[in-house]
């Protein structure tokens, strides 16, 4: 759904039942919002709206079937329920915050325990304003609960349906260049409807630069280690949302020849089997493997190879890399390789298939 600027409209549904008219007093500015905006709004006299393709709604009653409204949920739409159990999935006697979601919505939430009927503890009418003006599912979500403390929110956290387009353009490096020495780097931004004015680089994930985009950025490589590093180019919009749009580089630095490198015996595997890594290195004391931060396995070697249960990893493709490190610390990061894990999840691990039959004697 991101970016696909959905057309529909937004109901928001009006009965004599409190669950309906603790919000009626913010239904006109919420909708004055969204008209401004050019977005078709209505106030439905009755529980669900009828027919029709639905961006987002605003419902309050304890029991429906949404298949009863004949109405479509356009993908990435929120759909919102004020009840008291809409989350309380072991209670039964008011419809669960799935109903639709099963029905296409890409977000609702509920309460966990009797919130009353406080505003405070629901969605405001508003979050159907902040997320047509850009932001994410979940940011709309907590900009428009001031008393998050019951509220489940189930749902694509990061959906943004009304995002505009934007491409962020750099000069300077490219994708998986080697570097040595310093270089510069500019930034611009392209895009039909926003406008940007700050930027901000992640080196690793850590926050390293915040400065105007108008500015170039010197980049000295000398003062991080040999090996792969990873920078995160995001740029800031001027307008209220601050939307950020990003572009990732990954890069290879190679000041000292030092290197370390990563060979694994297959691509695809199966979950119950065991993936050869071969890791070579001319630096460091020892070597290992890890994933997302996280160290598999590791020897006191420069060259070694190292068996990894495929298990470790889950499913689906895993990212690995080989690591060295030397006496002070200092550690080098090789290329990562991308490995697909396949086969079943399990639904029982054996430990706890052996202790039920125990229980059963």
């Amino acid at each position: 759904a991101d970016g696909t600027q959905p057309r529909g409209t937004f109901a928001f549904t009006l009965t004599g039942d409190v669950r309906t008219t603790t919000r009626k007093p913010n239904f006109d500015f919420a909708i004055r919002e969204l008209q401004s905006m050019g977005e078709k709004c209505e106030i439905v006299k009755g529980a669900l709206p009828t027919g029709g393709r639905i961006v987002g709604a605003m419902l309050g009653v304890a029991g429906f079937k949404w298949d009863d409204s004949k109405s479509q949920i356009m993908p990435g739409a929120i759909v919102e329920n004020l009840t008291s159990f809409g989350a309380l999935f072991e209670r039964a006697g008011q419809t669960k915050l799935s109903e639709v979601l099963r029905y296409g919505a890409a977000g609702s939430s509920g309460t966990v325990t009797e919130p009353y009927a406080l505003q405070q503890k629901f969605p405001h009418p508003m979050i159907h304003v902040h997320y047509r003006r850009g932001c994410s599912l979940a940011e709309a979500f907590y900009l428009s609960i001031s008393g998050p403390f019951q509220t489940l929110i189930v749902g694509d956290a990061l959906c943004r349906p009304w995002a505009a387009e934007a491409e962020v353009i750099t000069t300077g490096i490219d994708p998986n260049q080697t570097l040595k020495g310093g270089v510069n780097l500019d930034v611009a931004v392209k895009s039909p409807t926003l406008h940007f004015d700050a930027m901000e680089l992640y080196l690793d994930g850590r926050l390293t630069v915040r400065k105007p985009l108008t500015e170039s950025v010197s980049f000295d490589s000398t003062k991080i280690s040999d090996g792969f590093h990873e920078m995160r180019v995001v740029v800031v919009s001027s307008d209220l949302i601050q939307n950020r749009y990003r572009k990732i580089l990954p890069f290879n630095v190679d000041n000292s020849g030092q290197h370390v490198e990563l060979k694994v015996d297959a691509e695809k595997i199966d979950v119950k089997k065991a993936i050869t890594c071969n890791v070579n290195s001319n630096f460091g004391v020892r070597v290992g493997v890890q994933s997302n931060g996280r160290v598999l396995k590791e020897q006191k070697e420069r060259t070694s190879e190292l068996r990894i249960a495929a298990s470790e990893l889950g499913r689906g493709p895993v990212t690995i890399q080989a690591f060295a490190v030397d006496e002070t610390g200092k550690k080098i990061l090789s290329l990562p390789v991308t490995i697909e894990i396949t086969g079943p999840i399990a639904t029982k691990t054996e430990p706890l298939a052996k202790a039920d039959a125990k229980k059963k004697k």
